[in-house]
């Protein structure tokens, strides 16, 4: 199981960073971000080892997107529109 511990950076901080999925995102899994573990949601199902941009906060958790697409997604929703 996967830990998370106290982080050093503010989920908000993160956006346009890129992340490694640690976790398969099914479509919520886990990403590795400066070093760090985050809970993390993408777009569709991302296979552990992939590369992700964080284009989101949504509180704790990251809003990710497969490949190189930086377009932001809006405060409040999700990537998959709800």
């Amino acid at each position: 199981a996967y830990r998370a511990r106290e982080h050093h950076h503010a989920a908000t901080d993160l956006v346009g960073e890129r992340a490694v999925v640690v976790q398969p995102l099914v479509p919520r899994g886990w990403v590795r971000v400066r070093g760090e573990l985050w809970r993390a949601e993408g777009e569709r199902a991302i296979a552990a080892g992939e590369e992700v941009m964080i284009v989101a906060a949504d509180g704790m958790r990251l809003l990710v997107r497969a490949g190189a697409d930086p377009a932001p997604i809006a405060p409040g929703s999700s990537v998959h529109g709800r």
